[in-house]
């Protein structure tokens, strides 16, 4: 991506990016369909994550192929964790195709663009991964603000 690109992203600023390394290796795919659910939900939001070294996806926990290091995937979160603000940002993402998508209890939701046509979904509670299901996608916002609600037993094997 470079600064050019930015003319047509309505919601977000190269520096945006500054604090997680620069928008330099990231997809443009990625950054507007960032652009697409950050204007859907109608709220601010901050972008945790971006491009990452393999070292640092490893430091991180990040998934062995996971499309952060190929620049095609942006982690975000909302201003304010509550059950609106959370709820609202996942249910605005649910909205538009992301190749992946994952929801995480403490807060963040991912995005990408990678290039399948099926998809992938996931929910990940206490750093289990859950199968899709809206009670698992109940039981992460729950999660994420505070509840907690014994967990449920939809994990992926």
């Amino acid at each position: 991506m470079t600064s050019k690109d930015f003319t047509t992203v309505r919601h977000f600023s190269a520096g945006e990016f500054e604090h997680i390394g620069g928008y330099q290796l990231i997809d443009v795919d990625v950054v507007h369909l960032a652009d697409r659910i950050r204007h859907a939900y109608g709220r601010p939001l901050i972008i945790t994550s971006a491009y990452r070294e393999p070292e640092k996806n490893t430091d991180t926990l990040g998934a062995a192929k996971s499309q952060h290091m190929f620049g095609m995937a942006l982690d975000l979160k909302p201003v304010r964790l509550d059950r609106a603000y959370y709820g609202g940002l996942v249910m605005a993402a649910m909205r538009h195709w992301c190749a992946g998508f994952g929801v995480y209890d403490d807060g963040h939701i991912h995005i990408d663009v990678r290039p399948t046509i099926v998809g992938a979904r996931w929910i990940s509670i206490e750093g289990t991964q859950y199968a899709w299901s809206y009670h698992n996608l109940g039981q992460a916002i729950d999660h994420a603000i505070g509840s907690r609600e014994p967990l449920g037993d939809g994990r992926m094997t």
